[in-house]
């Protein structure tokens, strides 16, 4: 199974525990960031999928496959966890409408399910997972004070996971 199904299947176990009646949500997107959030755009324009886009779980490509003939590591995988904000909102109430109730418990999720997938494991017995998680709020173009514009066509609110280093496990 390559890296890209097994994020799929990771989602999945988050998407079954986190939305048990429907198992919609979160979605899944994975490609290049750019191709990630005209897909969003293309959905927006949409009767049918504008209300199928958040909260997602999106894995962004390129990253690294480190391989020999006893194991492939996967290097600077970035996820970014997002849901849609009201750009009105100011910081500490931020936390009370999308990451509280929503982000938090999806990256939580993401995160223990991705420790029980079968596919993926610690690079050595020192290692926890580690990664870099930022709170990106009003997630957007970054300038020097701040955020200068949307990321995408949406306000956002996201959690972004970086530097995230797997070891795959070859499944027979």
């Amino acid at each position: 199974m390559n890296f890209v199904d097994i994020i799929g299947t990771v989602v999945t176990a988050v998407r079954a525990e986190y939305d048990s009646t429907n198992l919609l949500r979160p979605f899944y997107e994975q490609g290049h960031p750019i191709e990630i959030f005209n897909i969003l755009a293309q959905k927006s324009d949409s009767e049918t999928f504008k209300y199928k886009k958040y909260p997602l779980i999106a894995l962004f490509q390129d990253f690294e496959e480190d391989t020999n003939t006893n194991r492939v590591i996967v290097n600077g995988i970035t996820i970014v966890i997002m849901t849609e904000t009201k750009p009105e909102i100011e910081a500490k109430n931020r936390y009370l409408t999308t990451f509280t109730p929503i982000l938090i418990p999806i990256y939580n999720l993401f995160i223990e399910k991705l420790i029980q997938s079968k596919y993926v494991g610690k690079i050595d017995e020192n290692d926890f997972y580690d990664h870099t998680k930022i709170d990106r709020l009003y997630w957007g173009k970054e300038d020097t004070f701040g955020n200068s514009g949307n990321i995408g066509n949406d306000a956002l609110d996201a959690i972004v996971i970086k530097d995230l280093k797997l070891r795959l496990i070859k499944c027979t």
